[in-house]
């Protein structure tokens, strides 16, 4: 067996495997003999049609040289086709997406191709946090007291909601782990 029958024998048992369940009603426990062997017979025919086909051109081509060739091919593929024409086809029907004709435009101004976003991290807060207070709009932050989350706000956020002047000059800080 060569590779080529080989592999035309897997796409004829490929396309076998469809009515699997006839075949298993049909012949019982022998199906999959029944069916390679069904398959292998098909490639051989297949091959051997091949073969002669080709026999019959080369023998064609040595007595009658002066005649063209694909008058006595068939018409099924085996004439030569521009490979320049698909190439044509293929360029002259693609449409680009909005997002494409975007990213065109972006490099035709001389600005780099827009970067896809980068995935948030997501951040776990260990539940303390950290009430920090200015006395200026000016100075540092400083650390007035540490605990957990509901404590500080519970202490202090209705201290800080009723007197206006608090708004800016003091803040909860969630420790991140």
């Amino acid at each position: 067996m060569d590779q080529h029958t080989l592999e035309i024998r897997d796409k004829i048992l490929q396309s076998m495997m469809v009515n699997k369940q006839s075949l298993v009603k049909r012949y019982g426990s022998e199906a999959e003999k029944v069916l390679y062997g069904k398959s292998m017979k098909a490639a051989q025919k297949k091959v051997d049609a091949e073969k002669n086909k080709l026999r019959e051109i080369i023998q064609y081509c040595l007595t009658k040289p002066t005649q063209k060739i694909t008058e006595k091919l068939d018409n099924k593929g085996d004439e030569w086709e521009d490979p320049y024409k698909e190439y044509e086809k293929k360029i002259y029907d693609y449409e680009p997406t909005q997002d494409e004709i975007d990213k065109f435009k972006r490099i035709d101004k001389g600005l780099p191709p827009p970067q896809p976003p980068q995935p948030q991290i997501k951040r776990e807060y260990t539940g303390w946090a950290y009430l920090e207070y200015r006395k200026d709009k000016i100075s540092k932050w400083e650390t007035i007291k540490y605990g957990p989350n509901k404590v500080i706000y519970g202490e202090y956020y209705g201290y800080i909601k009723r007197n206006p002047e608090n708004k800016n000059r003091f803040r909860v800080v969630p420790e991140i782990k």
